[in-house]
């Protein structure tokens, strides 16, 4: 997995045809300073435009609420974290992002 910022690096890691490709941070997130890397959905579709035969993963700042408009712009898949880790509870939050990947 790669982590990307950006349409340049995007380009570039996709040279090396890793297993899949990740995009972020989407959104702020918890889990680390990523100040000034912030992508957004807008920058994620047009990553998506250049992509190719590799998956891509969007990942950061990703909650129940957010997960529709970043699944609509044809990522492969998301990633997420604190919207698990700090749910009050964990199983339905799994359960509820699985029917949101299911549509």
């Amino acid at each position: 997995m790669i982590l990307l910022h950006g349409c340049y690096e995007f380009l570039l890691a996709d040279q090396l045809k890793p297993s899949y490709l990740a995009i972020g941070a989407i959104y702020p997130t918890k889990t680390k300073n990523m100040t000034g890397q912030i992508q957004g959905v807008a920058n994620l579709a047009d990553i998506l435009n250049l992509a190719t035969d590799i998956p891509v993963v969007a990942i950061g700042g990703i909650n129940h609420e957010r997960a529709p408009e970043v699944l609509a712009t044809g990522v492969y898949s998301i990633a997420v974290v604190t919207a698990i880790t700090e749910a009050e509870n964990a199983e339905a939050s799994v359960a509820l992002f699985r029917k949101l990947l299911s549509h």
